[in-house]
């Protein structure tokens, strides 16, 4: 069976006790025969190591601290969550804004303390973000590094965290320039309506490469539609178009979308239960420019 190894932190990776190479956001992978039943021990720097066995159970229990994808091919691990060695306490920001101060802090993990007059909450930020600024957003605070930015409410809670090249903040809108997760260094213009409680995304303008041809951006912009709820009848064809209402229920309830090496298909993911996702793999097909047939 073919394994996939990520980690938040970038980690010394063993495989029954031997070095087996670096892990990091980048996927890498082997063939590992589950009923072998070997340890894999993730080592990251100033924290605590992560292992467990590769065995048939992870397709429906996942390891403590770790999220499993099953694939069309094989089995994702991501491991995530690092207990730090380091438990003192590191102040990385801290501001008040009006009535309220916002601290960002290491005491093992990184996390962001709002404190207004009368309640005081406290919550996780992803560990590897660094955070050195922070603007005021209307009713959300903004706090960015130089690759990342987390919007967080006044009860501290996260409502985005994205890797960014631009942000621009204006008129209650969060304007921000995103690289995707493809390589062809493919990047989406997106806007965010923060005047809202749920702070939803307006807009979605894929940009494509000018090295890349034409319409190798259109099976993502035509998935990313239907997750964001936008209209994605543009994308097909007109004998299609009479069947749309029925694309919603043929996906089903996908939560992510993951560029694939083809340019005309994608990776939607599928929550199973707490850590574990089922990701299944959709192709287009398309004739001038539209799409004719979606395929599972």
């Amino acid at each position: 069976m073919k394994f996939y190894f990520l980690s938040s932190l970038p980690c010394l990776m063993t495989v029954n006790g031997a070095y087996f190479g670096r892990t990091d956001t980048f996927p890498r992978h082997a063939d590992v025969c589950a009923k072998d039943e070997v340890f894999v021990e993730f080592h990251p720097e100033n924290a605590l190591p992560v292992g467990f066995f590769l065995t048939e159970k992870l397709r429906f229990d996942p390891p403590e601290k770790c999220e499993v994808y099953l694939l069309p091919d094989g089995i994702a691990l991501y491991v995530k969550d690092f207990t730090p060695c380091d438990f003192s306490l590191k102040v990385l920001l801290q501001e008040k804004r009006r009535d309220v101060t916002v601290t960002v802090y290491r005491q093992g993990g990184l996390q962001v303390c709002v404190e207004g007059e009368k309640e005081t909450f406290v919550k996780d930020l992803p560990p590897s973000f660094s955070p050195n600024a922070l603007q005021e957003a209307g009713n959300f605070f903004l706090l960015s590094s130089k690759e990342a930015f987390c919007l967080i409410d006044k009860q501290a809670e996260t409502r985005l965290y994205e890797r960014y090249e631009t942000f621009l903040l204006e008129n209650g809108l969060l304007r921000a320039l995103l690289p995707l997760q493809d390589k062809n260094g493919s990047k989406a213009k997106c806007v965010w309506d923060l005047s809202k409680a749920d702070c939803p995304k307006v807009e979605f303008t894929l940009l494509q490469p000018k090295e890349q041809a034409e319409n190798t951006l259109l099976a993502y912009a035509f998935f990313e539609s239907v997750l964001l709820g936008c209209d994605y009848l543009p994308f097909l064809a007109e004998p299609l178009q009479k069947e749309a209402e029925k694309i919603k229920d043929f996906l089903g309830d996908f939560t992510e979308v993951v560029p694939c090496d083809e340019a005309d298909a994608c990776l939607l993911v599928y929550p199973k239960k707490e850590r574990l996702y089922q990701v299944k793999r959709f192709r287009i097909l398309t004739e001038a420019g539209k799409i004719t047939d979606i395929q599972g």
